[in-house]
């Protein structure tokens, strides 16, 4: 029973995939066939324009037909990638936008350099002799095919039967003979029809990739520009919620803690005026621990984002880390500019990731601090006195901020042989800041 309900689903699924491949050999039969009428209209669109055009170039109206006839092979493109997508299924990639410049020189000059106009002027062309290969190719095919294989069908209806020669025409035996083979011709081009519709498929989607479709390199240049400005979305949307808890931490949290300090101390005035000594303890001793708190989640907003970084920019905020540090740092720069601030905070947690290094494990007594705005780069230099020996290992400091650094597309570099000096180079993009 099992055998024959598997049997029953093969069958079926054999079905199924001969359906599928009849009508994928009939809509690429479609898509050749069809090349033929918009082959004519391509290269006659073109080569009347162009020919108006180019003749005319000493004219006032030479340049802008040329620029529109350029630019309406993007027209061209975009037609054809449907047409394909409908009956090929391909999808192509298309090519990017062309943002045109306004003015009526500056839009002349863009659509003249267009180059995927001048593709699609090019498709245009060589599409004529290609459409009349696959329409005759094709054509000729499918009416020898089914002609031949249904000759049976209507050959009582022609007077002489579907074959017949000047001084011989077949009878009897002979016409079934000759029908018969013409069953066996018809079946070997519908046998291998599948074969030819899909080379010649192949061969116009090659065809249309190279002139309608972008190449390689542009496309990967494409896909790394996403992923660049997924990155930056990702890194801002990242520091707004860093400044939103910031904001929270510092408005809500830590402003309430301070309220509950004001009411401790007010409370401990009243038990020591009503001799409370224990209770008066307690409530010390709950003060205390508010302040504390206190002090932790103002250094925790600290971490987060520092609102000197916020209000006066890089180079202060790192001059002000210098100041708290434990070692002589001095702080160099020439930035004159704003930073993004994805850009700026990246910077300013480098460095105090580094210091924090210098301090604990560089037994270092000084320290230099070098910004340096180069245009399209921002390059931060921290250079110590100390043993040496730094390296980015899993799990450590180094390695955290590397991480932070790749989250905007910075790198991190560090020397440190043993016995010192250790030298962290972090440079970071801000060309759009």
């Amino acid at each position: 029973m099992a055998e024959r309900i598997a049997r029953q689903q093969y069958g079926c699924m054999r079905l199924v995939n001969m359906k599928s491949r009849s009508l994928k050999v009939i809509k690429q039969s479609g898509l050749l066939v069809s090349n033929l009428a918009f082959g004519v209209l391509w290269f006659t669109w073109v080569g009347v324009l162009l020919s108006v055009g180019i003749g005319s170039l000493l004219m006032i109206y030479g340049v802008p037909v040329l620029a529109l006839t350029v630019r309406s092979g993007r027209v061209i493109g975009a037609i054809d990638r449907r047409r394909l997508q409908l009956f090929a299924d391909v999808a192509f990639e298309p090519p990017a936008h062309k943002q045109m410049p306004s003015g009526v020189f500056p839009w002349l000059r863009a659509a003249l350099s267009d180059k995927v106009g001048w593709k699609g002027l090019a498709y245009g062309v060589v599409m004529l002799p290609w459409s009349l290969l696959t329409f005759v190719v094709v054509v000729v095919l499918w009416a020898l095919g089914v002609g031949a294989v249904t000759a049976p069908l209507y050959d009582w209806a022609l007077p002489s039967g579907v074959m017949s020669f000047d001084s011989f025409t077949p009878s009897g035996w002979e016409r079934v003979g000759v029908l018969a083979a013409f069953v066996v011709v018809g079946a070997v081009v519908l046998l291998a029809l599948p074969m030819i519709v899909k080379f010649l498929t192949i061969t116009q989607i090659g065809l249309s990739r190279s002139l309608l479709s972008v190449g390689q390199t542009e496309l990967l240049e494409r896909k790394v520009g996403d992923l660049n400005r997924s990155r930056n979305a990702s890194a801002t949307a990242a520091e707004t919620e860093r400044r939103r808890i910031e904001r929270d931490l510092h408005d809500g949290t830590q402003q309430r803690l301070t309220g509950i300090a004001i009411d401790l101390g007010i409370a401990r005035e009243r038990l020591s005026e009503v001799g409370d000594e224990q209770a008066r303890v307690l409530v010390d001793r709950a003060q205390e621990g508010v302040k504390e708190a206190i002090a932790e989640l103002r250094d925790l907003v600290r971490g987060i984002h520092p609102a000197i970084l916020t209000d006066r920019g890089l180079e202060v905020a790192i001059s002000s880390l210098a100041v708290r540090t434990s070692i002589d740092v001095e702080v160099s720069s020439d930035l004159k500019r704003r930073l993004e601030p994805t850009i700026e905070s990246a910077a300013y947690f480098a460095v105090a990731e580094a210091l924090t290094n210098v301090m604990k494990h560089g037994g270092a007594t000084s320290a230099t601090v070098t910004i340096r705005d180069l245009g399209e780069t921002l390059e931060v230099e921290i250079l110590d006195n100390g043993v040496g020996g730094a390296s980015v290992l899993p799990g450590g400091g180094l390695e955290g901020m590397q991480t932070r650094l790749n989250g905007v597309g910075g790198r991190l570099d560090v020397v440190s042989p043993d016995g010192g000096p250790t030298h962290v180079k972090v440079t970071l993009p801000c060309a759009l800041s």
